[in-house]
């Protein structure tokens, strides 16, 4: 006789049997008892977790004939047996899937009408129902609305989001869900023990948290590893065959992550990945370990996150030597990773810049570019850092665009220099010295030009400017609307934590301020920079070349710049000349 697998030998016959999904089988075993019972059902969820099973639990319960209705099924009855070794004819199956054109529903409609051969219901199990047609939905709602006395429909599927409204105001609705990982490692440990294996401990964490709330994948893994290991299986065998990597390999990852030490972490990506590793399924538990060092926060005592206990309290000091800011960047950065990798020509580049990534986690690579191996450490790059060694404020000379500002040496002309009383000349570039204010710009209007206001050196501010077109790019993968309003803008300032993006219009300053807009750049920017940064838009028209005016125009657009006006109409003078050349090298 064939031997028969441990998910199919192992799969529950009962109520009582059935495990995890409790608010689903009481509810059916009220209904039995009540005779309340519907038509149709549907049942959803995940992949292996049970709804099939479920369903063929209750076709055996509403047709068995055992006296003690708290007991059914008894799977002693002659409908119960028949239904447990495949030959109950009151029992059909259904993959939609394969059936699933009109000419399939029609001929079930004419079945239906047929009275039960030995069962007091005829049950239809429709399994991944939404692969069904429309037409084929549509000739099914009849039957479901109106079917006969003897006839009840379970359908089943993983996506109950492709269900017409239709059919789904027919059925009465059960949401299976997914398997906790105890749940499934504790049922996982019970077969083992009842097939005489001897499994490590590590093992059985491993195929729990593989099965991925799946109680049948889970049992499949089992089976498949009894199979290798005969009898007996360890936790390196286990890796082997599932080209995963030991966690300690993934807490080491996650060390050098913290340390900003790159030459070691990539070493070990590679170490791993020449040992057999899938870099799919390392990319999958690394990501596990960050997204429990993320848990650790709202749930300091592990109880979210599973792992054993002595690798939880190594992620403890993990989580507290991260910033959330920074593990959040590092969780985005891997995420990212695993939507790269399937079309990556080496499998394991996008780990390898994932990881790098988020080593440096927004720093300059300074020292490891050198071939030192490991990042600089954070510097301070605010104003506070610099008390003391304030430098003086640049003088910058007016002049019309298309002319640069720039530093000047001279010191500003004292009153009355270079002024008559009786016709003052004014020229259009007066100089302020360095002991003169700084000139202020405020939020500019439509046409305006918005000067930075970073000081000279601003390393950030450079940084976030060279990497735009980084920017724009990863916003465009999710709002191409919004690149395009970005394209034609550019960051003029940084303020403190706030980036200053112009743009030449007010509807592109509308736009980027809209919530979900203003929330994608701020996110893009903190996983492009590692560090979280808020966004202001304001109104800065593009530099423009020079244009060649009369000498009447040029002075009537000298007299728009407000600090000309107020120098003209303080000492009562006029423009004599506007000089267009370029300034002068100093």
């Amino acid at each position: 006789m064939p031997a028969v697998s441990l998910y199919r030998k192992w799969r529950p016959q009962t109520f009582a049997d059935f495990i995890g999904q409790e608010h689903i089988t009481t509810t059916l075993q009220n209904a039995i008892r009540a005779n309340r019972i519907a038509h149709a059902y549907l049942f959803t969820g995940p992949r292996g977790t049970g709804k099939t099973t479920a369903a063929r639990i209750f076709a055996k319960a509403i047709s068995c004939t055992f006296e003690d209705e708290d007991a059914r099924p008894c799977n002693r009855c002659e409908v119960c047996v028949s239904v447990n070794e495949g030959r109950n004819l009151d029992l059909i199956e259904i993959d939609a899937a394969s059936n699933n054109s009109v000419d399939n529903i029609r001929e079930l409609r004419e079945r239906v009408g047929f009275s039960p051969n030995l069962s007091r219901y005829k049950v239809y199990i429709v399994d991944e129902v939404h692969m069904l047609s429309m037409s084929a939905f549509n000739a099914l709602l009849k039957t479901l609305e109106e079917p006969p006395a003897h006839a009840i429909f379970v359908l089943a599927t993983t996506e109950v989001d492709k269900l017409p409204a239709t059919v789904l105001s027919r059925c009465q609705r059960f949401d299976f869900r997914y398997y906790p990982f105890r749940q499934i490692r504790d049922h996982l440990a019970m077969i083992a023990k009842a097939e005489g294996a001897q499994i490590e401990e590590g093992a059985l964490d491993l195929f729990a948290r593989q099965a991925g709330g799946s109680m049948r994948d889970g049992v499949s893994l089992l089976d498949q590893m009894i199979a290798y290991g005969d009898g007996t299986v360890t936790l390196k065998q286990a890796q082997t065959i599932l080209g995963s990597v030991a966690a300690r390999a993934v807490g080491l990852l996650t060390n050098h992550i913290v340390a900003r030490d790159v030459s070691a972490g990539l070493n070990l990506i590679n170490q791993a990945i020449a040992e057999g590793a899938d870099p799919r399924q390392f990319l999958r538990e690394t990501l596990e370990y960050l997204r429990g060092l993320l848990l650790l926060r709202g749930s300091p005592d592990g109880g979210l996150v599973n792992m054993p206990a002595e690798t939880i309290a190594e992620m403890k000091q993990q989580s507290a030597a991260l910033p959330t800011h920074e593990l959040l960047a590092v969780i985005r950065a891997f995420s990212q990773a695993a939507n790269q990798l399937r079309n990556a020509p080496q499998p394991q580049l996008p780990i390898e810049m994932a990881f790098v990534e988020s080593a440096l986690r927004g720093q300059g690579i300074g020292d490891w570019e050198q071939g030192t191996g490991s990042a600089p450490q954070s510097a301070p790059t605010t104003a506070a850092a610099n008390v003391g060694q304030a430098a003086p404020t640049p003088a910058i000379r007016l002049q019309r665009e298309g002319r640069t500002s720039r530093p000047h040496p001279n010191p500003p002309p004292q009153a009355g220099e270079g002024v008559t009383t009786s016709t003052p000349a004014v020229q259009l570039h007066p100089e302020r010295g360095a002991g003169s204010p700084p000139l202020q710009t405020g939020e500019g209007t439509q046409g305006q030009m918005v000067e930075a206001k970073s000081g000279v050196g601003d390393e950030r501010l450079g940084a976030i400017q060279e990497r735009w077109a980084e920017v724009l790019a990863a916003v465009k993968q999710q709002n191409r609307s919004l690149e395009a309003v970005l394209k034609d803008g550019r960051i003029v300032a940084l303020d403190k934590e706030t980036v200053v993006v112009g743009l030449p219009y007010e509807f592109h300053k509308t736009k980027l301020e809209e919530t979900k807009n203003k929330q994608l750049l701020e996110d893009v920017l903190a996983q492009l920079l590692g560090q979280p940064l808020r966004v202001r838009a304001q109104i800065a028209k593009a530099e423009r070349k020079p244009v060649n005016l009369r000498p009447k125009d040029k002075k009537q657009r000298a007299m728009e710049d407000p600090l000309i006006k107020e120098v003209v109409t303080r000492y009562d003078g006029h423009i004599a000349d506007v000089e267009e050349g370029p300034v002068d090298e100093a």
